[in-house]
């Protein structure tokens, strides 16, 4: 277990008193130097986290919906210890060690096809369904007892559903048509990818910055360092939800303007966001077209999970078309994503470092993506060492 140093209230208003300035009560002449230090100082205070979330995501017709348990170990982005369990679907497990990406998955291997009647076919498609006569039969044939007591899993645009034997605990995938039900078995399946695969998009703190990612870093540019790097300066201060906030601008890469707003009282966390941008190629992303420009605003809620140490519980971004190029003439509504914690969610706590290992036999056989073949696990870990 690697030791924790807690930030206590005492060692924040000693870092409020550097910068001249009071966590609760920001003065209201903080120049963009203090903001770069007290954004940089409390990234640095959050150390490590646990907790499921949901991420929904919605743009046009299409809808992505992921329940999953988060689990993130190291003070800064390039230390990308990640790993996500997935509550449901063929992805089970991804993890990021902080050097290479590791991915277990559900796969299916065909066990048999057999043929069905019109009325066997319906049985498949009934309210509560039931197992056909002959794929029990076949069933038996190979050796497996399916009892009648089971659960099915279904998930949207899947033709397949998963049948789960409540007394075994074993599980089959189910595809059938009108002439023949093919029946397969799951098995778990492994791959391992140089650099780190996991989507962002899933950890709250890629939301607390800009999308400017670096080659080889697990989310992006810090945001104090994005403040650094471009041309930026304050604004004006504005009152949010009744807490003072201080409204930066930022001249960011291919034209982009950035409008930030960062709370001191909150940790000097980003609280709110808006950007502007213009579609610049043809394109099949429904609802996207080719030189209309687009508005995004993202809003973040914090909960202070330490004392002065705040951390997001849900953001909300949304996505509109613009009548013209005024944020204020929007069209309606195209997308919006939502990540939303659970509830259960831990800062700073002690994670081992078994959370970023996998546990299983060294002659597993893991596809290696760079090779285009399997390689045993043994061998993968022998070139890490």
């Amino acid at each position: 277990m690697k030791k924790r140093v807690f930030i206590s209230r005492f060692l924040l208003m000693l870092f409020a008193a550097t910068f001249h300035i009071s966590v609760a009560v920001p003065e209201p002449d903080l120049d963009l130097p203090t903001l770069i230090a007290g954004i940089k100082h409390f990234d640095a205070a959050v150390i490590s986290g646990k907790g499921e979330f949901v991420y929904e995501h919605k743009i046009g017709p299409d809808v992505e919906k992921q329940t999953y348990v988060l689990t993130f170990d190291g003070t800064t982005f390039e230390e990308a210890q990640v790993r996500v369990d997935f509550s449901k679907g063929t992805d089970l497990t991804d993890i990021c060690d902080g050097e290479r990406h590791w991915k277990v998955t559900e796969r299916k291997s065909p066990l048999f096809r057999v043929d069905i009647a019109p009325a066997d076919y319906e049985l498949l498609n009934k309210r509560n369904p039931e197992l056909p006569h002959p794929v029990k039969q076949k069933l038996k044939e190979v050796g497996i007892n399916f009892s009648g007591d089971f659960r099915i899993e279904t998930e949207e645009e899947s033709p397949y559903s998963k049948w789960i034997d409540n007394i075994t605990g074993d599980s089959y995938y189910i595809y059938p048509t009108e002439e023949y039900v093919w029946v397969y078995t799951p098995y778990i399946g492994y791959m391992m990818d140089s650099g780190c695969g996991i989507d962002p998009h899933l950890d709250p703190r890629y939301w607390m910055t800009y999308g400017l990612a670096t080659p080889n870093s697990y989310l992006m540019t810090p945001l104090w360092r994005v403040l650094e790097k471009y041309e930026s300066g304050i604004l004006q201060t504005e009152m949010l939800n009744g807490e003072e906030t201080y409204l930066v601008s930022v001249q960011a890469p291919r034209g982009q303007p950035l409008k930030l707003w960062i709370c001191p009282e909150k940790g000097f966390r980003l609280v709110k966001l808006q950007t502007m941008f213009e579609h610049l190629s043809e394109s099949d992303m429904l609802p996207f077209k080719k030189g209309v420009h687009y508005f995004k605003e993202r809003v973040l809620h914090y909960r202070e999970y330490q004392p002065g140490i705040w951390f997001p519980e849900k953001v909300e971004e949304t996505l509109h078309p613009l009548l013209a190029e005024d944020p204020e003439n929007r069209g309606d509504l195209i997308g919006k994503t939502t990540l939303q914690s659970s509830g259960a969610f831990q800062l700073n706590l002690d994670v081992s470092s078994n959370e970023f290992q996998l546990d299983i036999p060294d002659e597993t056989v893991i596809f290696d993506s760079v090779l285009g073949k399997g390689r045993p696990f043994r061998e993968l870990k022998e070139t890490s060492q």
